[in-house]
């Protein structure tokens, strides 16, 4: 009786969804994103393709966008599910609502399905439509099922079994209901932890720069501390949106690169559509903190993300200039900081933090370039750098480190330094910190054991960090 029921589960063909169930992401989805890259104006392009039918839209986002199956993120968890369905003579069919020929390939790369069926004809092979060509295809519970979705309930209660891929509590509540439940295949759930790290918030202390020009300015009171906190998280939250935006249009470069692809949406622990909400999120959030300053630090905001945005799809391939954007980006916290607390930026700190800045976005990439010497293509995924560029890169970091030590040189001799210290000569000692602090991470770079984020290196190096305090001792004895 037994054997009889094995055999008889054999001879039932299980049909297995592609997208977010073989896969940890949507095929669609990441040709939107590819085709958006190569231009923020062909998102028109996709509104004029989708009037036409999502069929439409799918073919002529493959004509336009390829995808290779080796880029793609597997679930594992179902890749052994299936393997494990095989080992027992079960034969296995991708039916997806993806275009046919994707499915083909992502079958040739797998080599684990009997049979391919997509999306062709001007016929999505969703849902219902689905449901309808497997009831045609194998007859009503002449097959057993394995999807992610609410678009698979029509096709679940025509199986002979349901297997569901899910996190989901109340999806996944409602399909172990039916009297033809399988199994579940449990996919990690996004977690505070996965959400932190991709929102990066350990580079929000890139943002303490709007406190400077009134820790410079030597002026604290509870009002300027609240403004300035207010601006401290406006530019948090718009930061992190920024990071999120990023890394989803990096996910090509990020998933093959050594480092980043541990990065939470380049592994998978979060979707796409998750990444898209908390972009959405923290952008709105950043907004509204910067819009309950003034008219003016919500206009610096809103010119900081469109920069980030030009940054993100033209300005970063551009050698050296987005060196300087880079720059950019830190220098306009502390002018902003200074609109939210009312505090005139002097030019001594705007021009100390051109060239400190400067120095380091330099370090950033250079630490980058040094690193290809490990990689086979010699190639920066997604950069305009090459090993080439090295000499130059090394050249204008060295000698901003030089340049802002310099200004700060001239700013000890100025008159203007007597009216906030009362022992300025500690500074001296402060400015010689800062020479070998900067030099000290330039020789990290240079012999490749930088981090690749040279903010996180600062932080975590023993010497590093001893340095800083150094200087910051040197500052507090400037100061009383």
């Amino acid at each position: 009786m037994e054997s009889s029921k094995i055999q008889e589960e054999k001879q039932i063909p299980l049909c297995v969804d592609l997208d977010y169930t073989v896969l940890a992401t949507d095929v669609l989805t990441e040709q939107i994103i590819r085709f958006v890259q190569k231009n923020p104006l062909n998102i028109l392009i996709i509104f004029w393709f989708l009037l036409f039918g999502k069929h439409h839209l799918k073919k002529k986002l493959n004509e336009k966008v390829e995808i290779a199956p080796n880029e793609l993120p597997y679930r594992r968890e179902t890749l052994d599910f299936l393997n494990a369905e095989i080992a027992k003579g079960r034969k296995l069919i991708l039916v997806t609502a993806s275009l046919h020929q994707i499915g083909e390939k992502v079958n040739k790369y797998l080599g684990i399905f009997d049979e391919v069926y997509g999306t062709k004809n001007n016929t999505n092979l969703r849902g219902k439509n689905k449901a309808k060509f497997l009831i045609e295809t194998f007859g009503e519970k002449g097959f057993d099922y394995l999807g992610d979705s609410r678009y698979d309930i029509p096709i679940w209660k025509k199986a002979n079994k349901s297997y569901i891929v899910s996190n989901a509590p109340s999806l996944i509540k409602k399909v172990s209901r039916f009297n033809n439940f399988g199994d579940i295949i449990q996919v990690p759930k996004i977690t505070l932890l996965s959400i932190i790290k991709q929102l990066r918030i350990h580079q929000w202390i890139k943002n303490l720069l709007v406190f400077l020009p009134m820790v410079m300015a030597h002026s604290f009171n509870q009002e300027k501390s609240m403004l300035g906190f207010i601006a401290f998280f406006a530019f948090c939250s718009i930061s992190s949106a920024v990071y999120v935006l990023n890394d989803i249009f990096d996910l090509p470069f990020d998933r093959i690169h050594p480092n980043k692809k541990k990065r939470p949406l380049a592994y998978g622990s979060i979707t796409i559509n998750q990444a898209i909400i908390l972009f959405v999120f923290m952008l709105s959030l950043g907004l509204l903190l910067s819009s309950s300053l003034s008219s003016i630090f919500l206009l610096i905001a809103i010119s900081y993300i469109l920069l980030n945005l030009l940054y993100s799809f033209y300005f970063k391939s551009i050698y050296i200039l987005d060196i300087f954007l880079l720059t950019f980006f830190y220098s306009i916290r502390i002018y902003a900081g200074g609109i939210a607390t009312h505090i005139q930026v002097s030019k001594w700190l705007l021009a100390f933090s051109v060239f400190f800045f400067l120095s380091l976005a330099s370090l950033k990439r250079y630490a980058e370039i040094v690193n290809l010497s490990n990689s086979p293509s010699k190639e920066q995924l997604g950069r305009p750098y090459t090993l080439s560029n090295s000499i130059l890169t090394l050249l204008i970091g060295v000698v901003s480190a030089f340049a802002a030590v310099l200004v700060f040189i001239l700013y000890i001799n100025s008159d203007v330094v007597v009216m906030f210290y009362q022992n300025p000569k500690f500074l001296w000692l402060l400015a010689f910190g800062l020479l070998y602090w900067l030099l000290f991470l330039w020789d990290i770079a240079n012999k490749g054991k930088m981090h690749y984020d040279p903010i996180i290196e600062a932080l975590t190096n023993k010497v590093s960090l001893g340095i800083i305090g150094f200087m910051f001792m040197m500052w507090l004895l400037a100061s009383i």
